[in-house]
């Protein structure tokens, strides 16, 4: 059977998701911070943070075509997809709401690659 590969748009998408995801999630922890109060809750922040670290490493990862790189977008996906729950919490806070819609788009395209890869591996 012929191979499987993850083409080019879904590969630039993903990257362009996770470099989104970074700079929302940084941006989005900083306006938090500066608000305060339950906006500044330890758990929203710690997400924020952890989404933006692992959107980072999970670049890394992918971009040198690490061994490990579906392991780390899995990782990646329940991740992004926890920030994006929490900043969804506040539905009346735009910045929150998009930092939530950024995250949950990144989890998807994380998904999309895992997924991708997964036909792949069971085409050979």
């Amino acid at each position: 059977m012929p191979e499987k590969e993850v083409g080019s748009q879904e590969i630039e998408e993903l990257l362009s998701e996770l470099s989104q995801c970074i700079e929302a999630c940084a941006q989005t922890m900083m306006y938090c911070l500066k608000t305060g109060g339950e906006l500044a809750k330890h758990e929203l922040i710690i997400d924020l943070l952890d989404c933006s670290e692992i959107c980072r490493l999970a670049e890394g990862f992918f971009l040198r075509e690490s061994e490990y790189g579906a392991d780390i977008l899995d990782i990646c996906a329940d991740i992004c997809s926890d920030a994006g729950e929490n900043c969804e919490r506040y539905p009346n806070d735009k910045i929150l709401k998009s930092c939530g819609i950024i995250c949950r788009n990144c989890a998807d395209a994380c998904e999309k690659i895992i997924y991708d890869e997964e036909i792949e591996e069971e085409i050979k």
